[in-house]
């Protein structure tokens, strides 16, 4: 089989990522994930939850004295290595 013809790689993706580190979804869900070209589901993705979105604010909140006490320079420079 050419490459050309073989099926793009299956995305699987099962951990979102909070406070610095990747961690399960509340419900353990899944959302698929659609090539609009073709329809085709190319992959999977966690599911967030408001309990997750919980966990991302609260990790946020956390954060941020540190973040907001960072020189400006040194912010721009962890943004430009993102």
């Amino acid at each position: 089989m050419d490459l050309a013809d073989a099926p793009p790689a299956l995305l699987v993706r099962r951990h979102l990522h909070l406070a610095g580190d990747w961690a399960d979804p509340a419900d353990g869900g899944t959302i698929p994930v659609e090539n609009p070209a073709t329809g085709e589901i190319i992959g999977q993705v966690p599911a967030g939850t408001p309990a997750d979105v919980d966990r991302a604010v609260a990790a946020a909140r956390a954060a941020f004295p540190g973040w907001a006490a960072t020189a400006p320079a040194d912010r721009a420079a962890h943004l430009d290595r993102l």
